[in-house]
């Protein structure tokens, strides 16, 4: 039988200030996946790594999801075995869904021959996104395929942009041991904002792109700033305002929420800031057993076929 390996990355969603529209991949972390052609009728996961609560029911588990949502789309009566090893954990802020979607989408793709475009696998994946979230955005969905930095301009209809993010940008991660999950953190948002608070979030958005563009990490840092979720997301959060205060007190140029929390993340222009900001929030949280901090860069590559 047919088998294929794939990798994809994990990202940070809505970039701080861009709320469902900006995303961008990282290295360092993501879900592998070994998705095996077997006969018809067989949907299963054999065997799962490095999240224990995720179920193996192929009726509740993405992977599975979007498998048979690509085997339909394609018309194709194959079954499928699937191996996934996570080293994103579900409710970390960090595209867990996003990774597990767009690998099963990549693999089963593969499998088959190909016959879809990335434009079409992106919205295949969207079935897992949509399971996992209670609703379908593609801020985390669109780097873990395509890689770098990506620009949800709509999402009905789909389209999407994207930049290479800059080669001096670096990238302090810090993922508090709680969970947080995305459908529940989506609730307490506002359902309005003040015409002042939207103005500002306007602002930063556009700083953000230009940033990119001009690989200006400093206006970057300021423009991440998030007036829209932020507010209402880091009380959530165990020691956010510590945290950032603590590592902009180290050297980084910006801070904020990874996707719907809990991990953060803090931007830095060389590698010489980017450790004393590490161990800055690694000192906030060094009473927490399971935080985990980590220096990484942006993932340009997307989701890949490994064998």
């Amino acid at each position: 039988m047919k088998s294929v390996e794939i990798y994809a990355p994990a990202s940070i969603g809505n970039m701080g200030s861009g709320f469902d529209v900006f995303g961008m991949a990282i290295e360092g972390a993501g879900d592998r996946l070994i998705v095996e052609q077997a006969p018809a009728g067989t949907l299963v996961i054999n065997r799962l790594t490095g999240d224990p609560d995720l179920p193996l029911d192929p009726q509740k588990n993405i992977v599975t999801r979007v498998g048979a949502a690509v085997l339909e789309a394609a018309g194709s009566r194959i079954g499928l075995r699937f191996e996934v090893h996570k080293e994103t954990v579900a409710g970390s802020g960090l595209g867990s869904s996003a990774a597990s979607a767009c690998a099963a989408a990549v693999g089963v793709n593969e499998l088959l021959g190909r016959p879809f475009d990335n434009h079409q696998l992106l919205e295949l994946a969207g079935v897992g996104e949509q399971m996992a979230s209670g609703s379908l955005h593609y801020d985390n969905l669109a780097p873990a395929l395509l890689g770098g930095f990506c620009i949800i301009r709509s999402a009905q209809p789909l389209e999407v942009l994207t930049l290479t993010p800059p080669d001096n940008l670096w990238l302090i991660i810090m993922r508090p041991g709680v969970v947080i999950k995305t459908s529940a953190a989506k609730k307490i948002l506002p359902d309005q904002l003040e015409l002042h608070t939207a103005i500002r979030q306007f602002g930063n958005i556009a700083g953000v792109v230009v940033a990119m563009q001009q690989q200006d990490i400093a206006l970057l840092g300021r423009a991440i700033e998030d007036y829209v979720a932020a507010p209402a997301r880091s009380p959530l959060i165990p020691h956010f305002e510590k945290a950032r205060q603590a590592a902009l007190a180290a050297g980084a140029l910006g801070f904020a929420i990874a996707g719907s929390g809990p991990a953060m993340f803090a931007v830095c222009d060389n590698p010489d800031s980017s450790r004393q900001v590490l161990a800055a929030l690694q000192k906030v949280y060094n009473h927490d057993a399971r935080a985990k901090a980590w220096i990484t860069r942006p993932d340009n590559t997307g989701t890949r076929i490994l064998s």
